[in-house]
């Protein structure tokens, strides 16, 4: 099956194996993959378990950013929907709306499987995931807010805090902050 690339538009998108028994489309030009719904779905039937995920080791660099404007699906022409991976990973990938294929930029596979994030890619498309990654987000936004606000008051009050959290008399503790005689 000839397909043209979601990116380059032009270049064609030929046959690879991204691991024993999964198959995908890689472009020559630009490097991104596109995996069938079918494809992993099949792959991921056949892995042995889920393998527990790594923190980022730095080891693998983003090769290139997303790119401005619609991408459409290799096998369909449907329109290709983003899902943020999230976890510290800094890209998103590409799920189309139709038949399920999942496109996936230069080195992103290799930065998900480093990470052992790549049999977890069914997963990334769920409300539950998403809505961690929005929390992980906002999470990090207010950190930072917090640290331009505070600086370098910020980690004194984050060491009596995580004190506060461990003591045993904990509420008693947050009862007496909150008291305003």
């Amino acid at each position: 099956m000839t397909s043209s690339c979601p990116v380059c538009r032009e270049a064609t998108l030929i046959k690879t194996e991204l691991e024993a028994d999964l198959s995908a489309r890689q472009c020559t030009e630009c490097g991104g993959t596109y995996i069938s719904a079918n494809d992993y779905d099949h792959w991921l039937s056949r892995s042995e378990e889920n393998l527990p995920e790594k923190p980022d080791q730095g080891t693998i660099s983003l090769v290139s950013g997303e790119a401005a404007g619609p991408r459409f699906c290799p096998d369909c022409k449907f329109v290709l929907i983003k899902y943020k991976i999230g976890h510290g990973t800094g890209f998103a990938i590409n799920k189309c709306g139709n038949c399920g294929g999942m496109w996936l930029d230069q080195n992103e596979w290799q930065i998900l499987k480093a990470r052992n994030l790549h049999d977890d890619l069914h997963l990334v498309f769920s409300d539950a995931w998403q809505s961690g990654v929005r929390s992980e987000e906002h999470n990090t936004a207010m950190s930072e807010i917090f640290r331009e606000h505070l600086g370098e008051d910020l980690e004194e009050i984050t060491r009596v805090k995580n004190w506060l959290k461990s003591h045993p008399k904990s509420e008693a503790l947050y009862a007496y902050l909150l008291y305003n005689p």
